[in-house]
């Protein structure tokens, strides 16, 4: 398994050795999913079922308003760690605003 050079500036892996990141990886049931240009990772009100890491480019937290019109609220770079809050706190759904590529 390929370790990104991300996780090693991700909070949540921070004080974890680069020799134990695959074990960790593993025990956590770590997947690594690819995202085209301008497609949404999720959506507002999805469920909260997961916490994601950038690895590589990066990813927008976005707001859409009633028309359509949407604002970047911020935009994470690799090692931004994205739906953690959420997922750990068991929240049913995800109130954060949309996260896009």
């Amino acid at each position: 398994m390929f370790i990104p050079s991300a996780l090693s500036v991700c909070p949540l892996f921070l004080h974890v050795a680069q020799a134990d990141l695959k074990t960790l990886l593993t025990c956590l049931g770590a997947s690594e999913r690819h995202y085209k240009k301008a497609s949404f990772v999720f959506h507002e009100g999805d469920p909260a079922r997961w916490v994601g890491v950038v690895l590589w480019g990066g990813v927008h937290v976005l707001q859409q308003d009633f028309w359509g019109n949407r604002t970047i609220l911020q935009r994470m770079e690799p090692g931004g760690l994205f739906g953690e809050a959420f997922c750990c706190a068991g929240a049913d759904s995800s109130p954060y605003p949309s996260l896009a590529i």
